[in-house]
């Protein structure tokens, strides 16, 4: 008897600890959502003096900066460049420029960025440009990974 008695106290204190008004909350970042997939990409060029660059769409439809305060771009990159020349950039038809990274010592080993740029208030398709560029002795190549945008 004393053991149907210690269940259902049990079972009561369990039942009163389970309130249907419970409303979990989920807690923000300010990020609405993802605004492009991941993207991962390479180019190289050959030995000696040249030029390499690679545009691809970011995604397969307009993108919307018009309701947007912020946008935020994450990826890891590395390249040989030694020409001090733009190594990342997004923009849409008309060269309006979202992004520009320029890295005057880029290297062997990946490095992050993760920047917030301002909202260019404008609603077209965008692209990724990656570019390497030598002045002689280095084979030019740059390599991105995980590249995302996340609307804010």
């Amino acid at each position: 008897m004393k053991i149907i008695i210690y269940l259902f106290l049990a079972s009561a204190f369990i039942y009163a600890g389970c309130k249907s008004d419970d409303n979990p909350t989920t807690p923000t970042t300010g990020e609405v959502e993802m605004f492009s997939t991941a993207i991962s990409d390479s180019i190289s060029g050959s030995f000696g003096s040249g030029n390499v660059s690679y545009t691809r769409n970011i995604t397969s439809s307009s993108m919307n900066f018009t309701d947007r305060d912020s946008t935020r771009i994450v990826f890891s990159y590395k390249a040989a460049s030694n020409t001090n020349d733009t190594l990342v950039y997004i923009n849409a038809a008309g060269d309006t420029r979202l992004y520009t990274l320029r890295d005057a010592s880029p290297t062997n080993t990946y490095k992050s960025v993760n920047v917030t740029v301002p909202s260019i208030k404008v609603n077209a398709q965008f692209y990724l440009t990656i570019k390497a560029s030598t002045a002689g002795g280095v084979i030019p190549y740059i390599a991105i990974k995980d590249f995302k945008m996340y609307k804010k």
